[in-house]
């Protein structure tokens, strides 16, 4: 039977491992999860939640996935363009195409610094 919800496990080399499944992948059809780790139980179950709740939120990045261009882009489509006039939404986009993406646009988030920008 599958897994659902919070579990929360004691690994053989002595930390806690916290897993949750969130979604369905849908290029392979196997379910996605996130793991966070503890020294306690308790500690995993902190980490596991403060997770949990950014994937709630939306701001929760795959970090060895994402890069700065395709988060701009979802960010564009999915937050900007119900939300602003047709007008800004096209300065958005084209700023983004024209300044952003040819500089640091492949830049996967997780090494994206300050010093980079």
């Amino acid at each position: 039977m599958p897994k659902k919800g919070i579990n929360i496990y004691h690994r053989k080399d002595g930390r806690w491992e916290g897993q949750y499944y969130y979604d369905i992948n849908p290029k392979t059809g196997r379910r996605r999860k996130i793991s966070r780790y503890g020294q306690t139980g308790k500690e995993a179950k902190e980490k596991l939640l403060s997770a949990i709740n950014e994937i709630k939120s939306g701001t929760y990045v795959e970090k060895s996935k994402l890069t700065l261009e395709g988060r701009l882009n979802q960010w564009l489509e999915v937050y900007a363009r119900p939300k602003v006039k047709q007008s800004s939404y096209i300065n958005y986009r084209l700023y983004i195409t024209k300044h952003i993406s040819p500089n640091i646009g492949k830049l996967k988030l997780a090494d994206l610094r300050v010093d980079l920008l």
